[in-house]
């Protein structure tokens, strides 16, 4: 009797260790950093972003990010140079393979070897696929948008 008494303890301890790990598993990752390039017939950029976890929604399929990042972009007949970009990210999944939808701005200075010269920004609209695991480790985004279509390699701490 004592002998089943302590397996049954055991038991439950276990399911319950089981439980915590499948709930530490299924949380989005606090800070993402990517290398992102695009392109289309117009536009050509290459960013180093680093996105924030914002928060999610109650079901955990949804979940919003902050990204800011540094890159430079050129536009065929108009600013070439650098600047920084900022935007709100919305990614939608549970496992690892999600939709994203993301919009914001790039703003720089133009480098003087475009048409106009000084300020400029741009609109940023992508929407796009991200594999990426809950947790930490690596990611590739898949996207169209304004700045043309692009691939970004990164890891999530």
């Amino acid at each position: 009797m004592k002998n089943l008494l302590l397996v049954c303890l055991m038991l439950l301890l276990f399911t319950n260790v089981g439980r915590t790990q499948d709930k530490v598993d299924l949380e989005q990752s606090k800070l993402l950093l990517h290398l992102e390039v695009g392109s289309n017939i117009a536009v050509s950029s290459a960013s180093v972003n680093l996105e924030a976890h914002l928060g999610s929604s109650t079901s955990g399929k949804i979940h919003w990010y902050g990204r800011a990042g540094f890159g430079g972009v050129a536009v065929f007949y108009g600013p070439v140079g650098s600047g920084g970009l900022g935007a709100l990210t919305m990614l939608t999944g549970k496992d690892k393979h999600h939709f994203e939808m993301s919009g914001g701005v790039f703003m720089g200075n133009d480098t003087g070897a475009g048409m106009v010269d000084g300020f400029f920004a741009i609109p940023l609209l992508d929407l796009g696929y991200r594999f990426q695991k809950p947790g930490k480790g690596f990611v590739f985004r898949a996207k169209a948008g304004i700045l043309g279509v692009g691939i970004a390699l990164g890891y999530a701490f």
